[in-house]
């Protein structure tokens, strides 16, 4: 009987909760009126003004491009900290200008370890990658510090030159970590002039253009030249895009071939060629790549493939280049 009483009460808790609820969804008529207009069930809503206009007319966001996050000067790269510190504007022994970069390289791991071994630095401008600079013998820079073994618990201060391509662009100097399976950097910009900015540089184009994964290569133009030794050599000038997520270079990212009568062409070397296929450039940024390949003859036409060097697929860009 007990059982009964209490069951018969959970059920009129349960229709008077029911009850309730149903009310905060019912329309509820204005006084006098007894009749809910048709539109008022529950699930109906009158439209807004806003939701009668088209989808295009609501949206007042422009997608962009998110800033790369600033990076830290100071920290740990694996088993050693680095902290970056200050520059310096120099002549190179050719007295081309240069930028002389200073950092602190302390090892914490439990065996003697060189900065050059440990780490791996660049400097940019416009995006391109900067080479080394070398100021001879008797200078009193002494860029050789980074191949001295450092105890462990010991620091060093080491410096780093390299030749500026702008004498008016900020340098972006980046250090990470020579076997590091992440994507840890370290990194400072440098103002070297007050009306200095960064503009990255575009490659050229050509009639022959494609992508290759993640870069766009073109073959701009070619001629026949001659290298150290008077031998006829095949000069081509690509344009490289590096259109990925990381820095990268055409010599390590590209592989382009030539063809001669169905053979390879081996590489020549010339007193004109540059080593821009070497040079890291930041993503968005483009340079102009110059090759070179010895010609067993001038007659016969040489056909050029072009593909990405770490890709399954089968993507190529070809061209044939007519001699005669």
């Amino acid at each position: 009987m007990f059982k009964k009483s209490l069951s018969l009460i959970l059920c009129l808790i349960f229709a008077i909760t029911f009850a309730s609820c149903s009310s905060m969804t019912e329309y509820t008529p204005e006084s006098g009126d007894n009749n809910p207009p048709a539109n008022a069930d529950a699930g109906d809503k009158t439209p807004s003004s806003d939701e009668n206009e088209p989808a295009s007319a609501q949206s007042g966001l422009t997608a962009t491009k998110p800033e790369a996050a600033p990076l830290e000067s100071s920290g740990d790269l694996g088993d050693y900290h680095i902290d970056i510190g200050d520059f310096e504007l120099s002549k190179d022994y050719n007295g081309n200008p240069a930028i002389i970069i200073s950092y602190t390289y302390t090892n914490n791991s439990d065996k003697a370890q060189s900065a050059m071994v440990a780490i791996t630095e660049r400097a940019f401008q416009n995006g391109v990658g900067l080479e080394s600079a070398y100021f001879g013998v008797d200078s009193e820079i002494d860029t050789s510090l980074d191949m001295k073994d450092v105890q462990p618990g010991s620091s060093l201060e080491i410096k780093e030159g390299y030749l500026l391509s702008s004498e008016t662009a900020p340098v972006e100097y980046e250090v990470s970590g020579s076997f590091s399976f992440d994507d840890a950097t370290l990194g400072k910009t440098f103002e070297i002039s007050p009306d200095g900015k960064t503009e990255y540089s575009v490659a050229p184009t050509g009639d022959v253009t494609g992508e290759l994964g993640d870069f766009t290569v073109s073959v701009v133009s070619c001629e026949i030249d001659q290298d150290r030794d008077g031998s006829d050599i095949l000069v081509v000038h690509y344009g490289f895009t590096n259109n990925s997520r990381k820095n990268a270079s055409f010599s390590v990212n590209i592989s382009a071939e030539a063809f001669q009568n169905g053979i390879e062409l081996d590489r020549a070397y010339f007193a004109d060629a540059n080593d821009n296929s070497m040079l890291n450039i930041k993503p968005g940024a483009g340079i102009e790549v110059i090759e070179a390949y010895k010609l067993p003859d001038t007659s016969s036409p040489v056909d050029l493939e072009i593909t990405e060097s770490f890709s399954f697929n089968d993507d190529k860009l070809t061209t044939t280049i007519n001699l005669g």
